[in-house]
């Protein structure tokens, strides 16, 4: 007959604990109930949880955090979870609550899992035992990894209340990616489904890429405070409470592109950067992201402005005349006048400066402020495509579609939810 415990050496492994763990990794993935039964019977084990009137609940912090900023090793945090795992046991008996807590580990996660349900009517509210079990993984963390650091937290998830078996895989699902959002705080918090539809706003690409393009403006021209206060918008006022990991992405593609141009342009050896910055795994929360994009930002328009690289006068009169005066059918002869050069001369040092020749740049700020219009008034395509210069409502269209994917209708009636 085989024992529950083997010893090899110094080491004590509780086999049937082992298999009850492996289990429970299993079942909150996908694994059907009546295989789930007969694994349980196999093992001759039986949970303390029954599925019906039962919850879910995830809580832990990144690897990105423990190990990658805090150099905390598997084996060190498997000691500081065993802790943590103790003593959140300990309330949960304590306040009325049947509990299994493992850790679930997948790939790089290891975070604390807990299914559980109130034993009777006596338990305290699920609410206050999420919020507590937060507050007493964080104070773990800090006495153990983040030593007094003030700047990196907790983040626990909870499901709703589930009533069968066959709920429990979505909803786990659910509450990791509501983890993922720990990205988007500067503090410890318990999140759910309802507390994020109260948190979150309604933030558009439009919007960011409105901010981007004018973010290169000011770069382009050496405007550095006006750069900073951008970014700091983007990332602290808009992106923050978007809540979308996704954009995220996009706004760090997108600046990856600018900050190429200004190394390759302006020599900046910034190649290490380009290649580990703009990568959105790279960061444990946005603030850390929004720091590294300002450090970085400042070195090319300070660099650029010192070594006398930055936009000269002639491509910032071409661009004030722009903004100026895009409601117009201008040309290339229309702007080097205006300047006080040939044609050919200001295309060639815009287009070194800019990264782009005028016409692309006519076009684009055409469709900045098209897209403007398309958000905030309720103007016709074919108004809207005067408006921004272009007396061609077909080929509005058609260059709409080319910047923004989609054409003029289909961005109005997808901004506006119809």
């Amino acid at each position: 007959m085989k024992s529950n415990v083997e010893q090899n050496g110094n080491s004590v492994v509780n086999i049937s604990s082992l298999a009850r763990k492996i289990f429970l990794n299993e079942i909150v993935t996908g694994q059907k109930e009546d295989y789930a039964k007969q694994l349980l019977t196999d093992i001759n084990e039986r949970l303390n949880v029954e599925f019906t009137d039962y919850y879910v609940l995830l809580t832990g912090i990144k690897k990105e955090v423990y190990n990658g900023i805090y150099h905390i090793e598997a084996a060190d945090y498997l000691k500081i979870f065993a802790v943590a795992e103790e003593a959140v046991s300990r309330y949960m008996d304590d306040n009325g609550f049947n509990h299994e807590i493992f850790m679930y580990y997948y790939f790089n996660t290891k975070q604390m899992c807990i299914l559980f349900n109130r034993r009777n009517h006596l338990a305290c509210e699920v609410e206050k035992c999420a919020e507590h079990i937060n507050e007493l993984i964080q104070h773990i963390y800090e006495n153990q990894i983040f030593n007094g650091d003030k700047k990196y937290f907790n983040f626990t998830t909870i499901s709703p209340l589930l009533e069968d078996y066959n709920q429990l895989t979505p909803s786990f699902m659910r509450l990791q990616e509501l983890g993922k959002l720990a990205f988007f705080h500067d503090k410890s918090i318990v999140m759910t489904d309802e507390k994020l539809l109260k948190l979150k706003r309604k933030v558009t690409y439009s919007r960011i890429k409105q901010l981007l393009d004018e973010l290169i403006d000011s770069g382009s021209m050496g405007q550095l405070k006006i750069c900073r206060d951008l970014l700091q918008d983007m990332f602290l006022n808009q992106l923050k409470y978007s809540y979308d990991l996704s954009l995220c992405s996009d706004v760090l593609t997108e600046l990856k592109g600018q900050v190429f141009r200004f190394n390759t342009s302006f020599d900046l050896n910034l190649d290490d950067e380009i290649e580990s910055k703009f990568k959105l795994s790279a960061y444990a929360n946005i603030e850390d992201m929004y720091f590294s994009m300002d450090d970085i930002l400042q070195l090319c328009v300070k660099e650029a402005v010192k070594k006398g690289k930055g936009i000269g006068h002639i491509s910032q009169e071409a661009i004030r005349y722009i903004k100026g005066n895009y409601d117009k059918n201008i040309t290339l002869t229309d702007i080097a006048e205006h300047v006080k050069v040939v044609p050919t001369y200001i295309s060639e040092i815009f287009n070194k400066e800019m990264g782009m020749s005028i016409p692309q740049y006519l076009t684009k700020f055409r469709i900045e402020k098209s897209r403007k219009l398309l958000m905030e008034t309720n103007l016709k395509i074919y108004e809207i495509s005067k408006y921004v210069g272009i007396n061609d409502p077909n080929y509005f269209s058609k260059i709409f579609k080319k910047y923004e994917g989609a054409t003029p209708q289909q961005f109005q009636e997808k901004y506006r939810g119809l």
